[in-house]
């Protein structure tokens, strides 16, 4: 059967507080947006429901009621358990038989519609966003003060960790290309990361001191410095940062090789090396 009517249960009233029409997983699709802090149709109540269960650590219970291959029909079976349950109990924003019935009519109207499309412009218009930012700045914002449960938190967390497309990564550089952080907001990101507990446990961890000194160690250290190292036969071997490693490899002492460096012998072995500046 292809299409579906089901009900989404609170488990501890089992009462139904939403029903729908879908295919495939579409009655997990609300508690998914929801746990990812989105809103379903923007509709403010199943999303604030779905929230609540799951901040008690309650799962929410699915049943479908209904499945049928004729759209029609699984349309016709929502409006009616809506209607039997009644809209008032439950987070339904309307009826859908009625949107239905109106939408391809109403799409087809906006589509010719002047008024429609000057607004389309709008909404696209710099002006209209920076109105939809500024009335959602500080307190203004719905979400001013609320926080996610530690579940939103969690998946939030593993859905940025997943590897992006290559796709994906030109669309974010794309999105950012021009713009520029201020000095004030990139003081304030340094010391929320360097205050953040994940940060010091990861700097204190002796797998991040190991990588911190191979990375500045030798020829990776900045401020080494090289040395031109002048064989018997005349070669020139040029080391940046490794003196001591290039001498055990040429069976050289160390503190002989130094000596010459300062100028206090002429060469070891018949080795010349010289600091290069």
């Amino acid at each position: 059967m292809k299409y579906y009517v089901y009900h989404l249960i609170d488990p501890e009233s089992n009462l139904v507080f939403y029903v729908g029409k879908g295919t495939k997983n579409r009655m997990y699709i609300h508690e998914k947006r929801a746990k990812n802090g989105i809103k379903s149709n923007n509709n403010t109540k199943l999303f604030d429901t779905i929230c609540g269960i799951l901040d008690k650590n309650l799962n929410i219970k699915y049943l479908k009621v209904f499945e049928t291959d004729n759209e029609e029909e699984a349309y016709e079976y929502e409006f009616k358990e809506i209607k039997n349950i009644g809209l008032y109990n439950l987070t339904n924003i309307s009826d859908t038989r009625l949107h239905k019935g109106t939408s391809n009519n109403v799409k087809l109207g906006l589509q010719n519609s002047k008024k429609w499309n000057l607004a389309k412009e709008y909404f696209r218009s710099e002006e209209y966003k920076e109105k939809c930012r500024s009335n959602n700045v500080g307190e203004k914002n719905p979400a001013y003060g609320s926080k996610w449960n530690d579940l939103q938190r969690t998946n939030i967390v593993n859905s940025n960790k997943k590897p992006k497309s290559e796709e994906h990564k030109k669309k974010i550089g794309e999105a950012h290309k021009g713009k520029t952080v201020s000095e004030e907001t990139r003081l304030k990101l340094s010391t929320s990361l360097k205050n953040s507990k994940a940060f010091q446990e990861k700097i204190k961890s002796k797998e991040y001191k190991i990588k911190q000194s191979e990375k500045s160690s030798g020829a990776n250290n900045g401020n080494a410095k090289t040395y031109i190292f002048v064989s018997p036969e005349g070669v020139n071997y040029k080391v940046k940062g490794e003196f001591e490693k290039f001498c055990i490899s040429q069976n050289l002492t160390k503190g002989s090789m130094k000596r010459v460096v300062k100028g206090e012998t002429q060469s070891y072995k018949g080795w010349i090396v010289y600091e290069l500046k």
